[in-house]
């Protein structure tokens, strides 16, 4: 079974440390991710609910306000793609997010960005591209506002992340 806490797992370690035992099975499996389209306003509405308990309105009133003070692209959008013609924006948004995110910011300029066509998709955009960041640097933020904020950051930068890889192992001994 799963171990979820250190002791748990100490206890057993002690149990077992300097005994001899013989596997009987083993299995394991790589899995893989891609990373999750950028918001749109609906999916940035069901974010900020499960991570926030923010309603739907306040979310809205939230990415409209920033999106007011140019922090944020048009809000009201139902594209979580963007348009071919904003890749040669995207290191300077990049470049104008929070040091907080200097090592992601670092590693993504230091490399040549990889435009996928997951997130570029002129088809995918109507009037609206997905929602994200602007140039200008944000300062004076609510902690409301900083935790929508900071959610549409890391949402571009995810995008130019590779995919998560994990394993998962499986062993059984006697």
């Amino acid at each position: 079974d799963r171990l979820f806490d250190k002791e748990s797992a100490s206890k057993l370690v002690n149990k077992v440390r300097g005994k001899m035992g013989e596997v009987t099975k083993s299995q394991g499996n790589k899995s893989e991710e891609q990373p999750p389209l950028l918001y749109d306003l609906t999916a940035l509405q069901m974010d900020c609910n499960k991570k926030f308990s923010f309603s739907a309105k306040k979310t809205l009133d939230i990415a409209q306000k920033l999106y007011e003070n140019q922090l944020l692209t048009y809000p009201r959008t139902n594209s979580r793609h963007l348009s071919e013609d904003l890749k040669s924006e995207i290191p300077e948004i990049i470049r104008a997010m929070p040091n907080d995110y200097k090592l992601f910011k670092d590693k993504l300029l230091k490399e040549k960005l990889f435009y996928s066509k997951r997130f570029f998709d002129d088809r995918k955009v109507d009037s609206h591209h997905a929602i994200i960041p602007t140039y200008k640097v944000a300062s004076g933020l609510s902690a409301d506002e900083e935790k929508l904020y900071n959610l549409v950051i890391e949402s571009l930068l995810k995008a130019f992340m590779p995919n998560a890889v994990w394993f998962n192992s499986k062993i059984e001994t006697l």
